[in-house]
């Protein structure tokens, strides 16, 4: 009777290391969660949004100072609230204020993270080139820089 062993010695190292690159890299927090905001009703949407920025701001509408409402104004700006049609009107309606208030706490807001309080739009005829028309913005937004100093 005849026995044999069949052996093979491998080096795992290199794959022990691309297996932990791997989970590192699509390792997922359990308490990580992706809220959706698609809804039918864009009021709701807004005031969800609104809800959100104030949780995580830890702010309730009782005790809101000026400076609270424009943290709050420029958190909505960043999630694109304001290009949405009628976005600001909705926001002033949900806290009781009016909407050129509304668009003075954007203003503020805007100038505190150094933009433009309200991007430049100027109509150009369509006989003009494109890059005429980005020199003609940026000679009136370096103007409105320079006024506002």
């Amino acid at each position: 009777v005849a026995y044999g062993a069949f052996c093979i010695n491998y080096e795992m190292t290199v794959l022990v290391a691309m297996q932990r690159v791997l989970a590192d890299m699509t390792h997922v927090e359990i308490g990580d969660s992706v809220t959706e905001t698609l809804s039918d009703d864009i009021g709701s949407t807004i005031q969800t949004a609104v809800a959100d920025a104030m949780a995580e701001l830890s702010m309730t509408t009782v005790a809101l100072s000026r400076d609270d409402k424009v943290d709050l104004i420029a958190r909505l700006d960043r999630q694109g609230i304001f290009e949405i049609k009628r976005g600001a009107s909705m926001i002033a309606d949900q806290f009781g204020i009016s909407r050129a208030t509304i668009y003075n706490y954007l203003r503020e807001a805007r100038e505190r993270n150094g933009a433009l309080a309200f991007p430049v739009a100027l109509p150009v005829a369509p006989s003009v080139a494109p890059s005429v028309a980005v020199a003609v913005a940026v000679a009136v937004a370096v103007a409105v820089a320079v006024e506002e100093d």
